[in-house]
């Protein structure tokens, strides 16, 4: 009775949940959209457990396993939803869809439990319930699937999450970046929680070789937490869930147009001639003193002249400073990698996924294709 109640109550609230994001105008749309999907998939995990919990599921046996495969649906619209709170030229496209396919495909597979008979569905459920439903070797391997699938995910959103935190930080927003991103890595810390529990419950699995009911309480009690989060958030700070893109330039002094041309000149010499990016411990602030102007009006003159983000602009010098040296005979003796950290690349990896980002290609297949 008390998990029933429980799982009813959880329910109750994440209806109310999706009811409030669709009654308030989003700032973001493409956030708010995919932040009701996660939302909605754990309602709909909870509801899958109400019905084995209590006596629905000898009424509506077809609706059993409904959430089956769902979490193939989890990790990519976590890593979505965080690319749309932190990068603001984010727009989704209909390939994006292709991350989804898992799901599709694990759907497809249980088309035959929703298909059949009602008698023999409920047998089914029974047996499951009892704890005597054996696991098929393919099942297993596909819990292990959604397993990996969503660990995958949470790692490429733990990557973003740092890169943006690298790249966004000086952006002046009204909702700053550091609160977006301490957001974010307290989903993705639930996410984690969920997966080890996740995990957990597979490991007995595939110790005894059949279902625990009683894994259902542990699933819940989560996913409920997250609602419940969900919940508070949106009560204290509404704006959080779908943070838009807007600067708080109202409160920084402005320039005058001839002050920012002349500014502009004196920026490009220390790029173009001084190579000032090639200080690996160049910041916003440091550069802002070369010019005598604040790092917010620095960082406004960057994103309205260029569009882009300050240390964007530094990274795509970088790459291209590198590209020259590459087919320069003076620096044939230097790897790859020695150039990256002598243009101002701190380490491989940040070279790396910032060349990829720049030309769409990894350093040595554009090294290769350069000199032959």
């Amino acid at each position: 009775m008390f998990w029933s109640a429980l799982f009813a109550i959880s329910i109750a609230q994440g209806i109310f949940v999706l009811t409030l994001l669709t009654r308030r105008y989003p700032m973001n749309r493409v956030a708010t959209s995919l932040f009701m999907m996660i939302t909605f998939v754990m309602v709909i995990t909870n509801f899958d457990y109400l019905i084995t919990s209590t006596p629905l599921y000898r009424v509506i046996p077809r609706v059993f396993g409904i959430s089956f495969g769902i979490r193939f649906l989890m990790g990519p619209m976590l890593y979505f939803y965080t690319l749309t709170v932190t990068d603001s030229n984010f727009k989704w496209k209909k390939i994006y869809f292709i991350h989804f396919i898992p799901y599709i495909f694990n759907l497809i597979l249980n088309i035959p439990l929703f298909v059949m008979d009602d008698k023999i569905k409920l047998d089914y459920i029974n047996i499951f319930l009892s704890g005597s439903l054996r696991f098929r070797t393919v099942d297993i391997v596909m819990i292990a699937i959604q397993n990996i699938h969503m660990f995958i995910y949470i790692v490429l959103s733990l990557r973003w999450i740092r890169q943006a935190r690298l790249s966004y930080r000086d952006i002046p927003y009204v909702i700053e970046m550091k609160v977006r991103i301490a957001w974010l890595r307290l989903l993705v810390i639930y996410f984690s929680v969920l997966l080890c529990a996740i995990f957990s419950m597979c490991l007995i699995i595939f110790i005894h070789q059949k279902y625990i009911p009683a894994a259902n309480k542990v699933y819940t009690i989560i996913t409920s937490a997250f609602i419940y989060l969900i919940a508070y958030k949106l009560m204290f700070n509404p704006q959080l869930i779908s943070p838009d893109f807007v600067k708080k330039y109202k409160a920084v002094k402005q320039l005058k147009n001839d002050n920012e041309n002349q500014y502009m000149i004196r920026l490009q010499s220390l790029m173009n001639e001084e190579k000032i990016f090639t200080n690996r411990d160049l910041k916003l602030s440091v550069l802002a003193r070369q010019l005598n102007l604040t790092p917010h009006q620095l960082s406004r003159l960057i994103n309205e002249k260029f569009a882009k983000s300050f240390n964007s602009l530094i990274n795509e010098y970088r790459v291209q400073e590198f590209i020259k040296r590459i087919g320069n005979p003076k620096y044939e003796a230097f790897s790859v990698y020695g150039i990256a950290m002598d243009v101002g690349f701190k380490s491989k990896s940040s070279f790396n996924s910032t060349f990829k980002k720049v030309t769409g290609k990894i350093p040595s297949e554009f090294k290769s294709q350069q000199l032959n």
